[in-house]
C-alpha cells in the first residue's frame, strides 16, 4: 500500500461468510486514489445474493465526464460501387499534384473529406443488438426464493432448508426445460407462415438442427403422438410441412 499510493476504502463490515462455519471476515477490499477517496459519500456491503462474497458499494459524489460512443460501421454491408462512384465525381477537379505544400496540405485535407463523406453516405452504420429475453416471472419468483432459504441455509445449516433448496433447484431446471420445449412447439406451429415472411430465419433454425458443430440439445419433439429424440429425425416433420422451394431444398441442407 505504501508504494501504490493506494487508499483501503472499507469500514469494519464483513465482506464474506464461510460457508461451513458461518464466521465473517473482510476479505474483499476497496482500494481507490487519494484524489478519488476524498471524495467518498458512503460505503456499504449489501445483502446476500446467493454467493459467500457480499456485493460492495462505494458512492462517491465526484462527477464522472459522459464521453460519447463512436460510431462503428458495417464495412460488410458497404455499397461499394456507390462509394466508388461517389469518389470518382468528387475527385473529377483534381488534375494534377501540387508543388508547395500548402496546396499540398490543403489537397490531402480535402481527399480526406471526400472519403468521409463517401463512408457516411454508402457504409451503414452497426445496428444495436436486441437485448436478451428475460425469463418468466414464475421462474424468477422461484430463482429469487432460492436464493432467500440458501442465505438462510448459511446461518443455521438446517437439513429442511437444504432438502426444500434441493427441491426448488429442481422446480427451476424443470420450468427451463419447459420453456425451451414451449419455444420450439411455437417454432413448429409456425413453420409454414415463418418460412414465407422470413426465410433466413427458417433456413438459419434447420440448419442449426444437424450441425456437427452445434452443441445445444434440441428438445425432444412429439409429432403425431410418437416421441422423436434424434436430430436427424426431427427434422424429417420439418421437411414435410415446409413448402417446396424452387431453389433449395431440406434434403440439400442436411
Amino acid at each position: 500500500m505504501d508504494t501504490t499510493n493506494l487508499t483501503i476504502l472499507n469500514n469494519d463490515e464483513p465482506t464474506h461468510i464461510h460457508s461451513a462455519y458461518s464466521t465473517m471476515d473482510i476479505l474483499d477490499l476497496a482500494l481507490s486514489s487519494p484524489d478519488l477517496s476524498a471524495t467518498l459519500q458512503n460505503f456499504t456491503v449489501s445483502h446476500d445474493i446467493g454467493s459467500d462474497h457480499l456485493p460492495i458499494l462505494a458512492t462517491f459524489s465526484r462527477s464522472l465526464q459522459h464521453i460519447p460512443q463512436k460510431p462503428r460501421y458495417n464495412y460488410r454491408k458497404a455499397n461499394l460501387e456507390n462509394y466508388r462512384n461517389h469518389i470518382d465525381k468528387q475527385t473529377t477537379d483534381i488534375t494534377q499534384i501540387p508543388q508547395d505544400h500548402h496546396s499540398l496540405d490543403h489537397l490531402a485535407t480535402h481527399i480526406g473529406s471526400i472519403l468521409t463523406q463517401a463512408r457516411a453516405s454508402c457504409i451503414p452504420l452497426h445496428t444495436t443488438c436486441k437485448p436478451l429475453q428475460q425469463l418468466p416471472p414464475h421462474i424468477l419468483h422461484l430463482i429469487k426464493r432460492k436464493r432467500k432459504i440458501r442465505r438462510h441455509y448459511f446461518k443455521y445449516r438446517s437439513p429442511d432448508t437444504k432438502a426444500e433448496i434441493n427441491q426448488l433447484r429442481n422446480q427451476i431446471k424443470q420450468q427451463l426445460t419447459l420453456r425451451t420445449q414451449d419455444k420450439w412447439k411455437s417454432f413448429y406451429n409456425k413453420l409454414d407462415s415463418d418460412y414465407r415472411s422470413n426465410p433466413h430465419s427458417f433456413w438459419q433454425k434447420i440448419k442449426s438442427m444437424n450441425g456437427a458443430q452445434n452443441k445445444n440439445n434440441i428438445p425432444t419433439l412429439i409429432h403425431q403422438s410418437q416421441t422423436i429424440e434424434n436430430n436427424q429425425e426431427k427434422s424429417k416433420p420439418l421437411q414435410k410441412s415446409t413448402p417446396k422451394h424452387p431453389l433449395l431444398s431440406l434434403r440439400s441442407i442436411l
